[in-house]
């Protein structure tokens, strides 16, 4: 048990360097979002790239950094400035054991229905649908 604390706790430390690279580069504050994709489900990640823009405008964000696994965004429109970072696997896992631990912005949302701490039985239940799970549950 001890062991297993210790490697997640280090997990999380790799994961706050990891984040201070992207928060030094894109000089992230309160109009920014960070929108983080941790699985490699397509169909999801590519409806929470389809809402992102709607969801930006009703919160007023004018800047948004995606952290994902795979290249999803290429080019945005609409005046907003969104920057996609593609992540290793490693990466990856060390920057949600960090939000495990801590917060560590005040705008982030996670895109998944496994990560952080579960929850992927929803979907399919009292018909709600990827597309609304994303915008009702996780775009709030």
């Amino acid at each position: 048990m001890h062991l297993i604390l210790e490697q997640e706790f280090k997990k999380a430390l790799n994961g706050k360097e990891i984040w201070n690279v992207y928060n030094e580069k894109y000089h992230l504050n309160e109009d920014g979002l960070v929108i983080i994709m941790p699985t490699v489900d397509e169909e999801l990640n590519k409806t929470a790239v389809q809402l992102l823009p709607e969801y930006m405008e009703r919160k007023y964000y004018k800047n948004a950094l995606v952290l994902s696994r795979k290249k999803y965004i290429s080019k945005h429109t609409g005046g907003q400035r969104v920057i996609n970072e593609c992540l290793s696997n490693e990466e990856m896992t060390c920057i949600v054991s960090y939000y495990r631990l801590k917060q560590f912005f005040k705008n982030i949302v996670i895109v998944s229905i496994e990560e952080p701490f579960g929850g992927g039985g929803i979907i399919g239940k009292e018909n709600i649908s990827l597309y609304n799970y994303i915008r009702d549950a996780l775009y709030v």
